[in-house]
């Protein structure tokens, strides 16, 4: 009576499944995960400075950030991921349906993938925290109008730029299929944290719905002018995503999944040649682009055994169905049976 999808004909269940229900699985999957990432990232960074205060209930972040992080800035780039993300081509997908099998088996998302997840949320939270807290401990930041840089909202603001920067750029290491509105919405969520820190900073004590303490006016000039503000953030970013890169790389490179060996050839190979369809260079196109012609379905390497054994032409075993043959089976029997009755 109800369904979830609705199609026209069967011939279209092919690709609702290999393509459109593929990439759907592989969306919330990684949609999940990153959203269990962004959170640990930003929560764990809250204790570890617990942790050096003696648990005193003394707020790491300013208020401002504490809202917004979920709301605004690290929102929208796992939205993007987890509606318009593509592994591979629609069309590599339907040339290659064993790649659902992935899907069907629930390898996609497992306990392992999970806290893997987990761990890169520990490890980026304690690398947030504590390079910006040994950089303030040594007490070298001097902002350019001589104000000493050791204040908690310099402090927290720093922590809270590596983070939300770290998480965003995270998201994006962990998409795929990259579009326009995907370079705005993972850059300008990053951004919008800094204009933010830039409006904040001129808003008057009295007249702040956050705070009425005097501790976050000027912040913008007195951070940003400084280059160890800046080296501090970067080096953070940097040292909080090398190992997900390098893991990244290794399985790629080393142990490649299926739809990585589909991805290499699709970019750098002859996928699209076999295929038949036309490069964006047209340098690059060797033939015509027509599915007919195409190597991959007129070649008979290209095919299964059961493939070519079905291009020989089909043969029944029988004229006959098997309906009928019980039919006269019974027929006969019924004759005898009169036969008997009458001698």
């Amino acid at each position: 009576m109800s369904a979830d999808y609705a199609f026209g004909q069967f011939r279209f269940l092919t690709k609702l499944l290999l393509v459109h229900g593929r990439w759907s699985y592989q969306r919330i999957a990684d949609k999940h995960s990153n959203l269990f990432y962004n959170n640990v990232v930003w929560t764990l960074a809250v204790f570890w400075f617990m942790s050096l205060c003696y648990f005193d209930a003394t707020y790491l972040y300013d208020y401002s950030f504490i809202l917004f992080y979920n709301l605004i800035f690290i929102s929208l780039p796992v939205i993007v991921l987890g509606s318009f993300d593509q592994d591979i081509n629609a069309k590599a997908a339907l040339a290659f349906p064993q790649l659902y099998v992935r899907g069907i088996r629930g390898l996609e998302y497992t306990r392992t993938k999970f806290w893997f997840y987990m761990l890169d949320g520990l490890y980026q939270s304690a690398v947030v925290s504590f390079i910006p807290y040994f950089v303030w401990h040594i007490r070298l930041a001097v902002s350019y109008n001589s104000k000493g840089i050791d204040s908690l909202a310099d402090f927290g603001t720093t922590v809270a730029m590596a983070a939300i920067f770290s998480a965003n750029t995270y998201v994006g290491m962990n998409t795929h299929y990259w579009t326009f509105t995907t370079w705005v919405i993972i850059i300008g969520s990053s951004l919008v944290m800094i204009l933010w820190i830039v409006i904040y900073s001129f808003i008057p004590a009295n007249t702040n719905f956050f705070t009425s303490a005097n501790v976050f006016v000027d912040e913008v000039s007195v951070l940003f002018s400084n280059v160890t503000f800046l080296t501090t953030v970067v080096f953070s970013i940097m040292m909080a995503l090398a190992p997900r890169f390098l893991f990244k790389f290794f399985r790629s490179t080393h142990i490649p999944l299926d739809k990585d060996i589909v991805l290499e050839v699709w970019v750098a190979g002859d996928l699209k040649d076999r295929l038949g369809l036309r490069h964006r260079k047209e340098s690059k196109n060797k033939r015509p682009a027509d599915l007919k012609t195409a190597p991959m379905f007129c070649d008979p390497r290209a095919h299964s055994a059961s493939e070519l054994i079905m291009q020989q032409g089909y043969e029944p075993t029988s004229s006959r169905s098997p309906v009928g043959r019980d039919a006269s089976r019974n027929d006969v029997k019924r004759d005898t049976i009169t036969e008997h009755l009458r001698s």
